[in-house]
C-alpha cells in the first residue's frame, strides 16, 4: 500500500514548523499540479518527496546553507543517492547494492566550500572498524571509502583539514526519517537497511 502524507501530518510528525515545512516544499519540489492555490486541493506527498524536503530542510536549518545552495546539493546528489539506496520503492523490488557499496554501513556527504570552485561534494562510506594495539595501547582504526559526487568539479579530500566542510550524515537522516514515519516498517518495504 502506498501511503501519502499532507503538510500538517508531516510537519507534526517531524516536529517542524508548518509554515517552514510548506516553504521548504515549495523550494525543493516542483509545483504540484493538483494543489494550486485556486484548485482547493492540499498537496500530498509520496514518501520520496517528503524525504527530499526533509533533507533540504536539514541542509538549510541545521547546516546553514542557503536555499539555492541546498537546492544545488540535492540536484547534484540525486542520482548518486538513488544508486546507493536512498530512495523508496513501494513494491519492495529494490536491487541490492553491488561491489564495494554492498559493504558500506553508513554514508555521509561531505560538502566542501572553496572560493574558486564553490561547493564540491563527495561521499564517505564507513566500511567498518579495526581494533588493534599500537605500542601497547588499544587503538581503533576506521575504514572509509571516498566517492566523488560532483564529477564536474575536482574533489580534493585533503581540504577536509581546512575546516571548510560541512557533513550531511545521510544514513542517519534516512533512519531518523523512516523511524518517525514508519516505525513498524509497514509502508516502506523497499527500504534497504544500511
Amino acid at each position: 500500500m502506498v501511503k501519502f502524507y499532507n503538510n500538517r501530518e508531516l510537519a507534526d510528525k517531524l516536529s517542524i514548523n508548518l509554515a517552514r515545512w510548506k516553504r521548504w516544499s515549495r523550494e525543493f519540489l516542483p509545483p504540484d499540479p493538483l494543489a494550486g492555490q485556486q484548485a482547493g486541493y492540499a498537496r500530498q506527498y509520496y514518501v520520496e518527496h517528503a524525504f527530499v524536503v526533509f533533507v533540504g530542510g536539514h541542509l538549510v536549518a541545521n547546516l546553514g546553507f542557503s536555499i539555492p545552495q541546498a537546492r544545488w546539493i540535492l540536484s547534484e546528489s540525486r542520482e548518486w543517492m538513488k544508486t546507493r539506496g536512498f530512495h523508496f520503492d513501494p513494491r519492495g523490488n529494490r536491487k541490492p547494492r553491488k561491489g564495494l557499496d554492498a559493504h558500506v554501513k553508513s554514508y555521509a556527504v561531505h560538502i566542501l566550500t572553496s572560493s574558486d570552485q564553490g561547493l564540491t561534494l563527495f561521499a564517505r562510506g564507513h566500511l567498518g572498524r579495526i581494533d588493534y594495539e599500537y605500542e601497547g595501547y588499544p587503538v581503533v582504526k576506521s575504514v572509509y571509502v571516498d566517492q566523488p559526487i560532483s564529477p564536474s568539479r575536482q574533489t580534493q579530500t585533503q581540504s577536509i583539514e581546512t575546516g571548510s566542510e560541512k557533513i550531511l550524515c545521510l544514513t542517519a537522516l534516512l533512519e531518523q526519517f523512516r523511524k518517525i514515519l514508519d516505525p513498524q516498517g509497514e509502508y516502506f518495504p523497499g527500504l534497504v537497511e544500511t
